[in-house]
């Protein structure tokens, strides 16, 4: 506490934060800490935004970082659009952001866009929308601690995935420049702060401070804060806790609930023990609320339950749960696990399976997690599902690591074959070229029928075309026609015969191109994919400029503009743009190709 308040001193003298990371073994009372350090700080005029980090249950769009920018915002994350769209535009107005900021904002927040701001977020690349959202985190916490002094803390980092590592280091390197503090907790085992992160986080100051176990007499001390213990039973309870202080208060708030006298001795049977004495109603609700992970929503839990009336004051009263806004928390993972790990398997995979379907049309992370542990075979394609949905919003990374646990699971070639062609293609649009084709290559290797195997073979000469290998390209490319000629494959035929036009752009074929380009614009609309015309209708506008027909090509890339605007095609809608200023820069058009 006298390291922290000199902390604090600092920073209101300098203007200038520093981080601070609480590290040590679980239950060794870091979040403890923490709060006492806020409580301090608060009273020195900090104001306080929190994150927390999650192993699982963290639902879509509900991570640390995007609970830390709800908070900046002055808003609970999950707020109705009315609610988001008032904060965004009153950060704007006020100078915290700029206007160009708000589609980052959308991304973090979940918030709707207009069909222009979602254009010009596709035209991005994921480098520039992932900086993007950084910067948005960063001149928040800049502009709000201008005001007044900042403490920003992530509890339980060690379970933070790339991404959120990477918005923490950019974060301190924020902090190091105004009056704000950084403050995470980990425990020691999976500690992610390494070297790596240091450099990353450029300089900024790291304090860490590491929690052992409590002396004998501090722990004799806490036993009698916490209930008044005598000397024999503070003994006992002290020598079981070995110095634990999450073990040694919840021994003692056993001894209160119990009349048996004895001294659990492991934090398990403690749980166990605990949960015996709640009423009924009580231990199924705390059972249930263990499956839903360490946060969790009343709503859910009383699906689970299938009772619409139950509230957690028991629960609460008994120090086993807490509320935490709209949601509650369990007072500590270790008891959260420890009433996980009681359930008998059947009931356990009865309320996963039952938590899948209260997910399955708000959440397919959820969704997919929750059957994933209920090992339900679904499980596989639901992650898949999840990936997918993950690629649609740009967020690749993430469809990478839910599609490599569905790969994990998949158990038929078909599937494994599907969730690798997924996967393939969150590569590719991360500019993975190399990972990208070989997971084609894997996919085509467990594909079973042909149709999989057109499907591989379009991702392997997708990648290839980028890694300028076209012969190579095109071969697989004939042997993809064959396959979705055989089988009727039209949405198919559209990426053949456009990838196959692209290949003969650079080779000079340019009567090729255009016939690959006209037959993919047939089959696009054949199929109706809006997609597949915008692209087809780019790539004739090409091969017409490469011919020296402008006024053609010209037409082409306005067509495809067109497609673009009605469907928010924004990096399709960006390159053809482009092109219509050189045709009429081509055509001596200069006024008009500088518009």
């Amino acid at each position: 506490m006298a390291q922290f308040a000199g902390v604090v001193e600092a920073c209101r003298a300098s203007g200038l934060g520093q981080v601070i990371v609480v590290r040590g073994e679980a239950g060794i009372g870091k979040s403890r800490l923490v709060d006492e350090f806020i409580r301090a700080a608060t009273n020195q005029g900090f104001e306080t935004h929190k994150g927390l980090v999650l192993d699982f249950g963290s639902g879509d769009g509900r991570d640390a970082i995007r609970s830390v920018v709800a908070s900046l915002l002055g808003i609970q994350l999950g707020s109705d659009q009315a609610t988001l769209d008032t904060a965004v535009t009153a950060a704007i107005q006020e100078g915290s952001l700029s206007r160009e900021h708000r589609i980052f904002l959308a991304d973090l927040l979940n918030l709707s866009q207009s069909r222009v701001d979602r254009a010009i977020y596709d035209a991005m690349t994921n480098a520039v929308r992932n900086e993007g959202k950084q910067v948005v985190v960063s001149n928040l916490l800049r502009h709000l601690s201008a005001r007044r002094p900042v403490i920003v803390v992530i509890d339980d980092i060690h379970w933070a995935d790339s991404q959120v590592l990477k918005h923490l280091s950019r974060m301190a390197q924020t902090i190091a420049e105004c009056p704000a503090l950084l403050i995470m907790t980990s425990r020691v085992e999976g500690y992610p702060l390494d070297q790596e992160w240091r450099a990353t986080s450029d300089g900024c100051s790291l304090s860490t401070i590491d929690l052992g176990p409590l002396r004998k007499e501090e722990a004799f001390l806490l036993a009698n804060n916490l209930v008044g213990a005598t000397r024999p039973l503070a003994e006992s309870c002290v020598e079981r806790a070995a110095g634990n202080p999450l073990f040694l208060e919840h021994l003692l708030q056993d001894h209160q609930e119990s009349t048996s006298g004895e001294v659990p001795a492991t934090i398990q049977s403690l749980v166990l023990a605990r949960i015996d004495r709640l009423s009924p109603s009580d231990k199924q609700a705390l059972q249930a609320a263990s499956v839903l992970g360490k946060r969790f929503a009343l709503d859910a839990l009383r699906h689970l339950i299938r009772s619409t009336q139950y509230t957690c004051a028991a629960l609460v009263q008994r120090h086993l749960v807490r509320p935490e806004g709209d949601n509650f928390l369990f007072t500590h993972a270790l008891v959260q696990e420890g009433v996980y790990n009681s359930l008998l398997t059947a009931p356990r995979t009865e309320l996963h399976q039952n938590a899948a379907v209260w997910y399955g049309s708000s959440d397919p992370i959820l969704h997919a997690e929750h059957l994933d542990r209920a090992n339900d075979p679904a499980a596989a394609s639901a992650y898949g599902a999840a990936a997918n949905a993950k690629n649609g919003t740009f967020h690749f990374e993430t469809a990478i690591k839910l599609i490599n646990r569905g790969i994990e699971l998949a158990t038929d070639p078909s599937t494994r074959s599907a969730m690798l062609c997924i996967r393939g293609d969150a590569l590719r649009n991360l500019g993975s070229t190399t990972e990208s084709v070989e997971a084609f290559e894997m996919a085509l290797s467990s594909a079973e029928d042909d149709v999989r195997r057109c499907q591989a073979w379009i991702g392997m000469a997708a990648g290839l075309r980028v890694a300028d290998r076209q012969k190579a390209a095109l071969v697989l490319l004939d042997n993809a026609e064959a396959a979705a000629i055989k089988h009727e494959l039209v949405s198919d035929r559209v990426q053949i015969h456009y990838l196959r036009g692209n290949l003969y752009f650079p080779l000079g074929n340019i009567d090729g191109c255009l016939t690959e380009h006209e037959k993919a614009l047939g089959f696009a609309r054949e199929v109706g994919s809006s997609e597949g015309e915008a692209l087809a209708l780019g790539g004739l506008g090409d091969a017409y400029y490469l011919q020296g027909h402008m006024i053609s090509a010209c037409k082409q890339f306005r067509a495809c503009i067109a497609v673009c605007q009605n469907h928010g095609y924004g990096r399709i809608e960006v390159a053809n743009r482009h092109m219509v200023g050189w045709t009429r820069f081509h055509l001596m058009e200069n006024a008009d190709a500088l518009k």
